[in-house]
């Protein structure tokens, strides 16, 4: 059993090792990382789960961008029997200090047209559980699952490692990066002048020289089949795009930057998908 003051300690000294200004960010990463651990106690959600987004790239990439969430896709499975293997799920104890409540559950319309459910998750480092008044003031992560898109054919199965040595790594499913890039691409394509996931720039500048080339073109033709758009002209839609919302809101997001900054890698990516067509 590991205590407050131990944790903290850990991760006081892990976010100074690796250079993480607010010690605060570290605690959300391991967090998260100790909720897909509790998930991955279920059989089904093991089989199930497959995990992508910005989680997935920090932990396998060591990307500098920071997360509060996790995104995952599952199919074969209604709303009720999740939000119910969910809650029993996040009420296991593993002897490792965490302690996570009854989560809030919000219905998502998803870009995939199959919806999903998101899940805000309070939690709380070190024990004892927190008495009932203290519920409303504890801190909360969030878990995004779209339902119905059927990825298990791709899944990777890897072993996420724990921020901190003290826990065991988990095994868990995730989307190949070449996929993760499609679904950052596809989202570009449909949200045009509108986009304002300036993540998605820096995530598709750090993923894309990275990736297969043949790889990632039948990774987008299987996305935008699944999301019935056409799989042509790409490059010529997206080099189109008013980026000044996308500017704005990458500069948001990473204040130490600047607009020249993003240009170079809205050019980068410009660059990338054009031999895809």
């Amino acid at each position: 059993m590991y205590n407050t003051q131990s944790i903290n300690e850990r991760l006081r000294n892990f976010a100074r090792d690796n250079n993480i200004p607010n010690v605060e960010r570290a605690r959300v990463i391991l967090c998260l990382e100790r909720v897909i651990a509790r998930l991955m106690q279920d059989k089904y959600l093991c089989s199930k789960l497959i995990f992508g987004g910005g989680f997935v790239i920090y932990k396998m990439l060591h990307s500098l961008r920071f997360t509060v969430d996790v995104d995952a896709v599952i199919s074969g499975v209604d709303k009720k029997e999740l939000i119910t293997k969910i809650n029993e799920t996040l009420s296991i104890d593993l002897d490792d200090g965490f302690w996570f409540g009854e989560p809030r559950v919000k219905e998502l319309e998803i870009s995939s047209g199959y919806g999903g459910i998101r899940f805000k998750i309070p939690y709380k480092a070190g024990l004892p559980p927190p008495k009932e008044k203290e519920l409303l003031k504890l801190r909360s992560v969030q878990l995004d699952i779209s339902l119905g898109a059927n990825l298990e054919e791709v899944a990777k199965k890897e072993i996420m490692l724990s921020t901190l040595n003290i826990f065991s790594g988990v095994e868990w499913s995730i989307y190949p990066m070449e996929f993760i890039c499609a679904e950052k691409i596809h989202a570009l394509y449909s949200k045009g002048d509108l986009n304002t996931r300036g993540k998605d720039i820096y995530d598709l500048a750090l993923l894309l020289p990275k990736v297969e080339k043949t790889k990632l073109k039948k990774a987008l033709a299987k996305t935008f089949f699944n999301r019935k758009d056409s799989l042509s002209n790409i490059y010529e839609s997206i080099v189109e795009i008013d980026t000044s919302y996308l500017c704005d809101n990458y500069l948001k997001l990473f204040p130490d930057s600047s607009k020249e900054d993003f240009q170079e890698k809205w050019e980068l990516l410009l660059e990338r998908i054009k031999v895809l067509d």
